[in-house]
Formats: C-alpha cells, sequence, structure tokens
C-alpha cells in the first residue's frame, strides 16, 4: 500500500490554514494564507469578513500544498473541515452571500443579546438549550434576532445560517450541511433538535430548521468534492469531505484530550482553559462557564473562553514593536523577556475587547497598573504576558470551585511554541505544562475526523491515540509560584474596583 494522507483545514479569524498529514499524525507541510476582514472595531461595533476570501485562500492554498509537497491528489484520502464558531455567513436559497460575513467579534447583537439575558435568566435559557452557555453576542439567537431588527428583508425572503467551516464544504461538495455543536445555542447538541419555544417565543419564526444546515455526524463521510471543485483545488474529484467540528473541539482532539487527566489551554486570538468530566458530573456547573459533550464519546467540555489572549500580545506588539521580524517573531520576543530579571510587579488586564470568561463584560477595557519611570517597553510586554496568563488562571480558579482539578496543563496551538510563557504558565498555575509535537493541533484534529472519515482508525479515540505525540515539558517554580498568587489576588481586586468606571467609560464613549 502507497503513502496515504490526510489534509485539515482551519477556518480561523486572522487566516486560513491547512495542513497535510500521515498516518501517524506527522505534518507534512502547511499553508497559512491571510483573509479578508473588512471592517475592524469601532467602540465595539462590528467585524466583517469577506466570505469568499476563505474561499479564494482554499483554493490557493490546496493547490499550493499539493504543489510544494509533490504528493499525487490519489494519495489524498479526505479532507476534514474545522474554523471559528460565532461567524455567520448569510446565505439566499442559491448559496450566494447576502451580506459580509459576521464575526464572531462582533457585538453589535449586544441589545437582543441583553433583552434575551432579562427574559430568560440562566437556568430557564438552559433548559430552552439543553446546555449552559454564558451570555454573549455571537450565539445564534442574538444573531437571528439582530437580523430581525435590522435586516427584516432578509427574513422575509428566506437565507441559510452558515458557520466558516461549512461554508468552505458548500464550495467543496456543493451540500449545505453542519455538526450540531457548531449551532450550539439553537441546537439541542444532545438531542439535535431545537425547542419549540425557541421557534415561538423568541424567534417567532416559523420553520427555522429550514434556514440551517442538514446536521451530519463530524466522522461520517457525507459528502465528496465536485467537479468544479476538483479544478479548483487540484484534488480529485469524488474525495471525501468531512463535515469536523469547531475550532475549539478540532483542538482538543489535536492535543490528545481525551478524558479527565488533563486540563487544556487551547491558545489562538482567543483563549480557551478548561478540563473534560463525565456527562453524569452534574457538580460540574457554573454560570460564568461554558460547558457541553466533547466529541469524544462519554465526556462535556467545562471551559472558559477569553477574548483576547493572543490578540493582546498580536496588538502589543503591532503598536509598540513594529520593527521586530515577524519571521523571527518567537525568537525575538523570548530575547527581550529573558532581559528582564524578575517578576516587574505590573498589572496588565487584557480586556481590550471587553471580556468573555470569567467576567462576561464587554465594557471592560485594557489597563495597565503600577507603571514607574524606570518600566519600558520590554516589562511592559511582560506584564502583557502575564495578564493573559492571570485572566486564564481567573477561569481555572472558577472550574476549580466545582470539580477535582487535574495536576497537569495541556497547551497548544500556534503560542505553545513560546518556551519562555509555557513556563511562565506552569509557575501560574502551579503544575507542570506539557506540549505537543505537532503545534498546529487544530488543523491536525481536523486530519484525525479526515482519518476515521477515510476508515483509517474505527474512532477518535483510536485515531487521537495512533496520531498525537507529547513534545516539551515544564516544570513549576515554587518561588515564581507564590509570588504569581499574590499578583493573581490584586488582579481581581483591580477588576473589581474598575468595574464601575468601565460602565461610565463605555457610556461616555457612546455619546461621542
Amino acid at each position: 500500500m502507497g503513502d496515504s494522507y490526510t489534509i485539515g483545514i482551519d477556518a480561523g479569524s486572522s487566516s486560513i490554514k491547512i495542513g497535510m498529514f500521515n498516518r501517524i499524525g506527522n505534518m507534512v507541510a502547511m499553508e497559512r494564507l491571510p483573509i479578508e476582514q473588512l471592517q475592524e472595531y469601532h467602540h465595539q461595533t462590528s467585524h466583517e469578513y469577506d466570505s469568499e476570501s476563505w474561499w479564494r485562500a482554499v483554493t490557493f492554498g490546496i493547490r499550493k500544498l499539493v504543489e510544494k509537497t509533490g504528493v499525487s491528489p490519489n494519495a489524498i484520502a479526505a479532507v476534514g473541515l474545522t474554523g471559528q464558531i460565532g461567524t455567520h455567513i448569510i446565505l439566499d436559497r442559491k448559496g450566494v452571500p447576502l451580506l459580509p460575513a459576521i464575526g464572531w467579534q462582533d457585538n453589535r447583537a449586544s441589545r437582543e443579546a441583553a433583552w434575551l439575558d432579562s427574559v430568560y435568566p440562566d437556568s430557564d435559557l438552559d433548559d430552552l438549550l439543553g446546555i449552559h452557555l454564558p451570555s454573549g453576542t455571537a450565539w445564534p439567537i442574538p444573531r437571528l434576532l439582530w437580523l430581525q431588527n435590522n435586516y427584516p428583508e432578509i427574513i422575509e425572503k428566506g437565507f441559510i445560517l452558515l458557520q466558516p467551516k461549512d461554508y468552505i464544504g458548500f464550495r467543496l461538495t456543493d451540500t449545505i450541511c453542519t455538526d450540531t455543536l457548531s449551532l450550539r445555542g439553537l441546537v439541542n447538541p444532545r438531542n439535535q433538535k431545537i425547542d419549540s419555544r425557541i421557534e415561538t417565543e423568541i424567534l417567532k419564526m416559523d420553520g427555522i430548521k429550514e434556514c440551517l444546515p442538514v446536521f451530519c455526524d463530524p466522522t461520517k463521510n457525507s459528502e465528496t468534492i465536485t467537479h468544479d471543485a476538483a479544478c479548483a483545488t487540484g484534488l480529485l474529484e469524488g474525495t471525501p469531505v468531512l463535515t469536523g467540528c469547531g475550532d475549539f473541539h478540532a483542538s482538543l482532539i489535536g492535543s490528545g484530550i481525551v478524558d479527565e487527566s488533563c486540563g487544556f489551554n487551547i491558545t489562538g486570538t482567543s483563549e480557551h482553559i478548561g478540563i473534560l468530566c463525565g456527562h453524569d458530573n452534574h457538580n460540574a456547573y457554573d454560570l460564568r462557564l461554558g460547558r457541553y459533550p466533547h466529541v469524544v464519546d462519554g465526556y462535556d467540555v467545562l471551559y472558559g473562553a477569553t477574548s483576547a489572549g493572543g490578540g493582546s500580545i498580536q496588538w502589543f506588539c503591532n503598536k509598540f514593536l513594529p520593527e521586530i521580524d515577524k519571521n523571527l517573531f518567537e525568537n525575538e520576543i523570548e530575547m527581550r523577556m529573558r532581559k528582564i530579571p524578575d517578576l516587574q510587579g505590573i498589572l496588565f488586564l487584557p480586556y481590550l475587547n471587553g471580556e468573555r470568561a470569567p467576567i462576561w463584560n464587554s465594557d471592560a477595557r485594557g489597563v495597565f497598573f503600577g507603571l514607574e519611570a524606570t518600566h519600558g517597553i520590554d516589562q511592559m510586554l511582560q506584564a502583557v504576558f502575564e495578564g493573559v496568563a492571570l485572566s486564564l488562571y481567573d477561569c481555572w480558579a472558577v472550574i476549580g470551585e466545582h470539580v477535582q482539578m487535574p495536576e497537569m496543563l495541556r497547551v497548544a496551538g500556534a503560542a505553545s511554541t513560546n518556551g519562555l510563557w509555557n513556563q511562565m504558565k506552569a509557575d501560574v498555575f502551579g503544575i507542570p505544562v506539557t506540549t505537543m509535537q505537532c503545534k498546529e493541533s487544530t488543523c491536525l484534529g481536523a486530519a484525525i475526523i479526515a482519518a476515521v472519515g477515510a476508515g483509517w482508525y474505527p474512532d477518535l479515540t483510536n485515531a487521537i491515540s495512533q496520531m498525537t505525540h507529547i513534545g516539551s515539558s515544564y516544570v513549576p517554580e515554587e518561588r515564581s509560584t507564590n509570588r504569581y498568587r499574590k499578583m493573581f489576588s490584586m488582579y481581581r481586586k483591580l477588576y473589581g474596583l474598575l468595574k464601575p468606571l468601565f460602565s461610565d467609560l463605555a457610556s461616555f464613549r457612546s455619546q461621542t
């Protein structure tokens, strides 16, 4: 039998990543292509994408990947899809986008989200959704209510609501489908149904199911590449395409997270921090956290998601260190941070675009606290890294109020290449940190799903055991951990003191 490969496609917040992997999960090659963001934030309002730029990136990237590797299209066993969740493409019945794609960072549905919280508080909404999701503007219900209020003509004529990975799947296969986990917040992922009260009482939209993709199992082969898509990508017509799942779940798969023995931190523009817990663990519940099924059977994911983890670092470097060579970014950042002899005691609140877990405050904003005349760019850079780590520990501490916490943390994603930050996280959390050999955990997760769909492995657990491999380990230093505990106490106090001022500032800015 000749060599064969799977391809994982990740439609992220700033780029499309396309990775080719062999049967044991080794990455053969990767292409990363930027996508077009049409509108950035203006006083925390809109964030839009050109959905066609995703397709252009996919077609160009796959062709480049195949050309670079010299792998025959015959050797591609399947393609797996993943991508950002909470970004929505609105199509007409012919599959043509009616609006620019609305990003998960977009907060124009804040009034609708606030209305939903006031009418259906806490457990009332949980009963309708089948899971608990903290309040947010990117979930399907607030987004659909916003469309009703701002684009009633679209609602009247009919539309289809898609997420980025499913739009790519549609362009590849000419079939519109999704997994139910990607529609959490509207579809109950446990029974794959929409509660009738959501249709009649909240959305007041009869036939909402007709506006959604067909539901598919993430790992079951549902459709194949069409003739037109084959011509555009260079892959063979008939190549299986797996619906896959959202980037969060794909990262868990690619990080080897299959049970309760290890916590996880999925790095990126935003950050996810959490654990797995059994379906029957009813104590693992908190209104500040999300909980819903894992793609791996038998487990739920209990987690917090922050808004600007890697995004805070990118912001700081773009604004204050523009001279850094992008090709040597990690090395230069680590060199700068190693110059600093010890903790400087500068607190940074990484709330540049508001914050999700655990405070859920869209009015919160970024803050440096404790600057002195002796501090410079390098000390502030260290504070940004520490602030993001402390924001993650803030979520971790909330999870620890309800369950026995694991004694190891797995860090995955692009930022897991930064050894100094991994050590910092070990010190902040006070437990060992491990990373993966493959740093592109999301693409790998999609490729693992494709491997199951191609029949290489009988199920996800088996595929994960064969295709994921531990990389480096970092052990906490007791002295640093003790100091970070003191910083964390100040971090929480600082937010509490500033919380009313954040509201005042938001009100002031809305009037200018």
